[in-house]
């Protein structure tokens, strides 16, 4: 079980005393070869040799007498297993290498999983954010609202409709005497959505200013009483929408009116 070199202990006749034991066939073969060697298969075919007893083996010779259990050969029932490497069999001059190869391993593993957790976590509080406080987080960043409205439609969620009145403008409008009620003015505007998504329908205002500027008449009218049926129940995306709003006509003189949403 010890690695050796046999280099050093050839020689060039072989020891006197073991050839006497040889076969004179071998023997004469052995000294009239030219390298003086002969083939141990050969020799071992022709020897008989004795085999070797546990009590043979000197007390004083530093050899185990042990003899190992080894199952039978040819038993079905029992499976010849190969030693596996130990650290006793790897070179002290690996094992520092090993070790810090097998920690770097380790640590990468480690910073994998704390990356997954971290992850994990973040979309964890950020499912949170979005469950309790949904409109907080549509005004602070209105760029996730569209993944806002389907987290919410999937979680149940309280979500209002996405509103901009800032976004709503009047394209044109009319103020003229109304051509079928005597008294009533027929007020008609287009207005125009764009924001670049559809938004609830306003409630407008339409108020009426003398000639000192001062508010002389004003009435809030519902989509309801405004809209045609036909219409979509959204207003959507640049396009322009006309409206007509009756209304009775005031006894001082105006000069002046204006459309407020909201």
């Amino acid at each position: 079980m010890e690695s050796f070199d046999a280099l050093p202990a050839l020689c060039e006749d072989l020891p006197a005393g073991e050839v006497e034991h040889l076969p004179e066939d071998l023997k004469t073969e052995a000294e009239s070869s030219k390298d003086g060697i002969v083939r141990w298969a050969a020799i071992e075919a022709s020897l008989q040799l004795p085999s070797l007893k546990v009590e043979d083996i000197p007390s004083d010779s530093g050899l185990d007498a042990e003899v190992p259990n080894d199952p039978p050969l040819g038993d079905p029932g029992t499976v010849e297993k190969s030693p596996e490497p130990g650290d006793s069999q790897v070179p002290d001059v690996l094992k520092a290498d090993l070790h810090r190869m097998e920690n770097a391993a380790r640590a990468r593993r480690r910073r994998g999983w704390l990356l997954v957790s971290a992850f994990l976590l973040l979309l964890l509080l950020v499912a949170q954010y979005a469950w309790f406080a949904p409109e907080d987080m549509a005004r602070r960043y209105p760029a996730v609202r569209p993944w806002l409205e389907h987290f919410c439609s999937h979680a149940g969620c309280v979500l209002s409709k996405r509103r901009d009145l800032g976004k709503l403008v009047v394209l044109g409008r009319d103020v003229r005497v109304h051509p079928r009620f005597e008294g009533a003015l027929l007020v008609t505007a287009a207005l125009s959505n764009t924001a670049s998504f559809a938004q609830d329908w306003p409630r407008l205002q339409f108020l009426l200013f003398n000639v000192n500027g001062q508010t002389i008449a004003s009435r809030v009218f519902e989509p309801g009483e405004y809209l045609d049926k036909s219409l979509p129940r959204s207003m959507p995306p640049g396009t322009p929408i006309q409206v007509g709003l009756e209304l009775l006509a005031t006894e001082e003189a105006a000069v002046s009116f204006e459309f407020r949403f909201l």
